[in-house]
């Protein structure tokens, strides 16, 4: 029985081992995609695709010019967690390489070479690294956008408008970046186009919402402050004075064993409901406290809704 045991444990151990000591990558290589060997076009924007490499757990992307044995700048050292990542680079010649990596290994690096040649011509360019990011949710009225460079670029056209279709702004600036105070709260769509005496590039459009209101206030319902409180499971509801019009709340339920919340006992982000049911907490018997904070994607917030007490056995 002591062999047998034995034995096991040495499965076991071996099993947990395997589970820590990563593939060994160290003589494999990556098939890379694209940009085709030698490509040679007028495009800044670029998107460099490579096939998975079993063991591997990320990928490192470099990108140099002229090339790796005579590197006048690195352009690119990214980790990338997928197979493919794009990029904007202003013409030049240039060559990338791409490894696997995990936590112990690095595969043999695959590279190619390319060229980006200079054109006049912005048709099919696309602007690139426009930021903030699409999707943002502020409470800050002024908003400065930045975006790469396309070379052949005059001057860019931006156009803002509400989620109505009311214009906020149409202006033309001649550096990659523009400083915008917004005159409302709106869901704003932002349209950037390069442009110079004969083409313009294609239209890059991000939309940001621009949320300065605080959540509205809600009404504590159940569980009452009373001595005949049930016992656990107590359900928690709440109902909401006014209909969310920005963007999204997340209510915090709190609670505590004292009205001004210091001595914390739970805290449990919420979205989209206004009931919980625990099952239990950790606290001795008698009167407890609770209490909802909003707040929003925006980063508005509301704290002012006092707490409530109620009783457990």
């Amino acid at each position: 029985m002591k062999k047998a045991g034995f034995v096991l444990l040495v499965i076991v151990f071996a099993i947990g081992c395997a589970k820590w000591v990563s593939v060994d990558i160290s003589d494999d290589s990556i098939v890379l995609v694209s940009p085709t060997e030698n490509q040679v076009d007028s495009l800044q924007k670029k998107t460099f695709v490579w096939e998975e490499l079993e063991g591997a757990k990320k990928y490192r992307l470099q990108i140099a010019s002229p090339d790796f044995s005579n590197i006048s700048y690195y352009a690119l050292d990214s980790l990338v967690l997928g197979t493919s990542f794009s990029t904007s680079l202003i013409p030049n010649a240039y060559e990338w390489r791409v490894r696997g990596e995990n936590d112990d290994f690095n595969s043999v690096w695959s590279k190619r070479k390319l060229t980006i040649s200079t054109t006049s011509s912005l048709s099919n360019q696309e602007i690139t690294g426009v930021s903030p990011l699409s999707g943002l949710n502020t409470n800050i009225m002024e908003q400065t956008f930045t975006w790469n460079e396309l070379v052949s670029a005059e001057n860019y056209h931006i156009s803002i408008v509400d989620d109505s279709g009311k214009l906020e702004a149409d202006v033309k600036v001649e550096k990659e970046e523009y400083t915008h105070t917004f005159s409302k709260e709106s869901l704003f769509t932002i349209e950037i186009q390069a442009l110079n005496d004969v083409s313009g590039s294609i239209t890059s459009s991000i939309s940001i919402r621009i949320d300065t209101t605080a959540p509205s206030d809600i009404t504590l319902s159940s569980p009452a402050d009373t001595l005949d409180s049930d016992s656990f499971p107590h359900t928690f509801t709440w109902s909401v004075k006014s209909t969310n019009k920005g963007s999204e709340i997340t209510d915090t339920l709190f609670i505590a064993s004292d009205s001004l919340l210091t001595k914390e006992i739970l805290k449990k982000s919420l979205v989209s409901v206004t009931s919980l049911t625990l099952d239990t907490i950790e606290a001795l018997p008698g009167k407890l406290y609770w209490k909802i904070n909003r707040g929003d994607a925006a980063g508005n917030s509301n704290t002012s809704i006092k707490s409530k007490g109620f009783w457990i056995k």
